[in-house]
């Protein structure tokens, strides 16, 4: 029995397993995040711990998304699925680290113990996860497309996304029924709509308050005060797709849409980010503010979603015709 190999069909596949750990570091951050935010100026053992924790989390929500983006371009690019079982070995393995180092850093936290054990093992598990992950998926791809010759089971197709053609001569637009995943401004309108709920169940439910500096002086305000601006780059673009939409009738690619997204969606993380590595240091309204340096990668990742907006502007194509 021990020559047999571990039966991995049970498992979700790849790209959706690779879904729910990217969701489970972004909870594991936010809530990390949130409580060393909420608890700045405190040197206690618990409060480092947490801090790890925020930073594996964080770093961890990068990598598997990482993982998730080539697994999809790839996929994408070569019009075929790359192999499960290797898919499973990579996310699985690295998701079972990660886990680890997860447990760790809560064991440490509730043990209140700073020499509970190495700072530095949760940092390695991650660099481990990384590279073996990287590893694997290559192997993965070599095993798919170079030694696909091999194979006497061809691999399963995927269906490439394609965009309708544009319209003849003589012809009527064809009316298509609404479908909200293909729309750009139902998409960054949805998650406008998310900060902004959010951000406003946080100012009633929450009681945790958050530095911020006002007229000078340090002031401690509700986290939900911080998050709605947040919705304001989803909104500015959700009104932009929308007017489109309705005044020429256009179809967007869903491929610059995705980049489009993410982007979007990095640049906020970052400046999450920014304020909070401010926050855990701030002590006084003398401690210094996030300069625009610090803001580099969010105006680099919102530069990157405009690029997006273009593309999928220039990628769009008419509604679809029939003849009259």
């Amino acid at each position: 029995m021990f020559n047999q190999a571990p039966d991995l069909s049970a498992l979700p596949p790849p790209k959706k397993l690779l879904r729910y750990v990217c969701f489970f570091c972004l909870v594991g951050w936010g809530v990390s995040a949130t409580v060393v935010a909420s608890h700045g100026g405190i040197h206690a053992a618990w409060f480092e711990w947490t801090r790890q924790l925020a930073l594996l989390c964080f770093f961890g929500l990068i990598a598997f998304g990482f993982f998730y983006l080539e697994y999809v371009a790839v996929e994408r690019l070569a019009g075929r699925e790359l192999n499960e079982t290797f898919g499973h070995l990579q996310v699985a393995g690295g998701a079972v680290l990660l886990l680890t180092a997860v447990v760790v850093d809560l064991a440490a936290i509730i043990t209140n113990d700073p020499q509970f054990i190495s700072n530095a093992l949760p940092d390695t598990l991650l660099a481990i996860v990384c590279v073996l992950g990287e590893g694997v998926f290559i192997s993965n791809v070599l095993m798919t497309y170079v030694l696909a010759s091999r194979v006497e089971a061809p691999a399963r197709a995927v269906i490439p996304i394609s965009r309708p053609s544009a319209p003849a001569a003589g012809t009527t637009p064809e009316k298509i029924a609404f479908d909200w995943s293909s729309s750009p401004a139902a998409i960054f309108g949805i998650a406008a709509a998310f900060f902004v709920l959010a951000g406003v169940f946080l100012i009633v439910k929450f009681p945790a308050r958050l530095p911020l500096v006002q007229g000078g002086a340090l002031t401690y305000v509700s986290p939900g005060y911080l998050w709605l601006p947040l919705a304001i780059p989803f909104a500015a673009f959700a009104i932009v797709y929308w007017f489109i939409e309705m005044s020429t009738g256009r179809t967007f690619d869903r491929s610059a849409t995705r980049l489009h997204f993410i982007s979007t969606i990095l640049a906020v993380l970052d400046s999450i980010r920014i304020y909070w590595s401010w926050s855990v240091t701030t002590s006084s309204a003398n401690s210094q503010l996030p300069g625009a340096a610090d803001f580099f990668g969010v105006f680099a990742f919102l530069a990157l979603a405009v690029g997006a907006l273009i593309w999928n502007i220039c990628a769009s194509s008419a509604p679809r015709t029939r003849t009259a």
